[in-house]
């Protein structure tokens, strides 16, 4: 797991530098990470952590600048994944996956949020 929390660590601390932090909500099994972290470490908040790392994008989004998200995990070794089916894209790494996620209603809203549309979903105006 520690080469997962390093991971973790590094994708926050690239994100934070392009000012992507104060758009998006870390959500899913790292939450606890961070909650034990910033709580003193109790043992009511559990260890365990998910195989992928989950950024919501909230509704309406608070995006402020462009930032190039596919550019940024190629920096970091991942691979970008792409399910024009499926409507999403992920960044993968042999020891973690990353999402950014929307609301349902706001992604079928917004034309810029589709892969099809843009070289990322998230390569468009954060501002």
């Amino acid at each position: 797991m520690e080469k997962e929390h390093n991971l973790f660590l590094k994708i926050l601390i690239r994100l934070n530098k392009e000012d992507v932090l104060r758009s998006v909500i870390l959500i899913g099994g790292w939450c606890p990470l961070v909650y034990r972290q910033n709580f003193g470490n109790p043992l009511e908040i559990s260890f365990q952590r998910t195989a992928d790392l989950d950024f919501l994008v909230p509704n309406p989004p608070r995006i402020n600048k462009d930032v190039d998200l596919p550019l940024i995990f190629d920096e970091l070794g991942f691979d970008r994944k792409v399910s024009l089916l499926g409507g999403y894209e992920k960044y993968v790494h042999p020891d973690l996956e990353v999402e950014f996620l929307t609301p349902k209603e706001f992604a079928q809203k917004e034309e810029t949020m589709s892969p099809e549309n843009s070289n990322s979903q998230w390569h468009y105006n954060w501002g």
